[in-house]
């Protein structure tokens, strides 16, 4: 990970520009044409049927899996706009086929062209969230999906794309657990931050 801080406006920017260049050489995909997003909205990945040809075949699943694992760490760390395509991808990894690997490879395009972006913290400012839900986007299950992001001032510092545990019936349904799940982070980071901000006020009043 690298670390970047500009003196002009005090600002820090987080990005792993060298991790993204040695995992797309890694997949062989370090010149690959760059694509805009990072997952085709168009696409509609199905999980595979028996008596496909790709099932059984542990090359195919170890490289898929391999991809895969590449891309969660920035996923979790720098790169928030992986969130939703890594956890879509995930759903697959036990048997994935062609039009998965193809979707995977549209992920590391979209890295292509988007190699040096990052997060910047910079001032400060309050804790403030957004939370959203695709209803019933799950082809298989018509689980809807739960997203959030957090930012404190204009840093974002913690977001999420999972899959909701039961199926919601409504649109409001579902967005009222995705807001449920973004309402007790945003009650944890709170509690984080004024902890933070007592344990430095006892410190200063002690010195």
């Amino acid at each position: 990970m690298e670390v970047q801080h500009d003196s002009s406006d005090g600002s820090i920017q987080l990005s792993q520009v060298n991790y993204i260049t040695c995992m797309l050489e890694s997949v062989g995909m370090s010149n690959c044409n760059p694509i805009a997003t990072p997952i085709d909205p168009n696409a509609k990945l199905m999980p595979l049927t028996d008596g496909d040809p790709c099932i059984g075949n542990a090359k195919f699943q170890h490289d898929y899996l391999s991809g895969l694992g590449k891309l969660m760490y920035p996923a979790v760390t720098t790169r928030s706009n992986l969130a939703h395509a890594v956890q879509h991808l995930s759903q697959f990894s036990i048997r994935p086929g062609p039009e998965h690997m193809s979707a995977l490879k549209h992920v590391f395009c979209y890295l292509r062209g988007t190699i040096t972006l990052g997060i910047t913290f910079r001032g400060t400012g309050d804790l403030h969230m957004y939370s959203d839900s695709n209803w019933a986007s799950d082809t298989v299950d018509c689980c809807s999906i739960t997203g959030y992001i957090s930012y404190f001032g204009s840093a974002l510092i913690s977001w999420s794309s999972r899959k909701q545990p039961t199926v919601a019936l409504s649109t409001m349904e579902a967005e009222y657990m995705a807001l449920a799940k973004a309402t007790c982070k945003a009650i944890w980071l709170r509690k984080l931050s004024h902890n933070h901000f007592h344990r430095q006020s006892v410190y200063h009043a002690l010195c």
